[in-house]
């Protein structure tokens, strides 16, 4: 049995300034907070500038010294991970239907988003970890990307599915741009038979407390999204399932509080560590810690 600690963020680090703010005093925050933590791997999205990608993998390598970019579209799809473990595979599925080339506004048809793949070993376990962006909303009342989102949903989940038959757990993260009480959520779920960390960790507690994007005390949120959205929503994920011979249980599961300072409780068998990331973004942070065992079958030690 071990334990693993893994922690999904979105950037928000368009290249711009007047797309997104203090995006180099919040890419240098974020590095030193990440190289000061516990995780064992980190999916991080809207990493679009290579610079910025190549200064964290400098700044983490210390306690993450594996690393990958997913290189898609025009500019990248701007998800990287960040792993303990060595990488032995890798692989980047492009979703066939993702926005409109004339919607230079919105850009993700730009990004090429998809789901990128990664395969390490772990303590003897074979892991996949899988990392997505699916395409964002822009508008709730007249949402044309629907359908866009809906297919891309079902696209990851067969992904994952026809990919992870010989690795004994699955662990997705990313910002999927769904709230759990969505069709995407449930095709995504029920397809690919993951579960939700947040909702089957030890202590759930009521969705509400579980925002992720949008929060009211978030710097960052606008006035027109703190009336749309008062509590914040949920559309940041971990989602993980064990194939057979082997039990994956969500330990701990948390996302983010307050405008500055995050604090996730990791719990094990033995032991019970907190750790403090500060930084000045909280656009969608999730983190969450999984225990991991093989299947006590009689005198063998995983099932066939």
């Amino acid at each position: 049995m071990f334990s693993l600690k893994i922690l999904t963020l979105n950037c928000w680090a368009f290249p711009f300034p007047w797309m997104c703010k203090d995006k180099e005093f919040r890419i240098k925050s974020l590095a030193k907070a990440l190289s000061e933590s516990e995780y064992d791997i980190i999916l991080l999205q809207e990493i679009w500038c290579t610079s910025d990608f190549e200064y964290l993998q400098l700044i983490i390598s210390n306690k993450l010294p594996y690393s990958h970019y997913f290189y898609s579209g025009s500019f990248g799809s701007g998800m990287c991970v960040f792993t303990k473990y060595q990488i032995n595979d890798v692989l980047y599925f492009n979703f066939r239907l993702n926005g409109y080339a004339h919607k230079l506004q919105h850009g993700d048809w730009f990004a090429g988003k998809g789901v990128g793949l990664i395969k390490v070993e772990a303590n003897g376990f074979k892991i996949n970890i899988y990392i997505t962006h699916i395409h964002a909303e822009y508008n709730k009342d007249n949402d044309e990307y629907f359908t866009h989102r809906l297919i891309q949903s079902f696209q990851l989940s067969q992904f994952i599915k026809q990919t992870s038959e010989k690795c004994d757990a699955v662990f997705v993260g990313g910002d999927c741009n769904m709230e759990s009480n969505s069709l995407n959520y449930k095709i995504l779920t029920t397809n690919a038979m993951l579960n939700d960390a947040w909702l089957k960790k030890p202590d759930v507690i009521d969705e509400e407390f579980a925002s992720t994007c949008e929060l009211p005390d978030n710097c960052y949120t606008s006035a027109a999204s703190k009336l749309t959205f008062p509590g914040g929503i949920r559309i940041d994920y971990l989602l993980f399932r064990a194939n057979s011979g082997t039990i994956a249980a969500a330990a701990t599961a948390t996302t983010t509080t307050a405008p500055t300072t995050t604090t996730t409780t990791t719990t094990t068998t033995t032991t019970t560590t907190t750790t403090s990331i500060t930084t000045t973004t909280t656009f969608a942070i999730v983190a969450s810690s999984f225990i991991i065992r093989t299947i006590i079958v009689i005198t063998t030690t995983r099932t066939t």
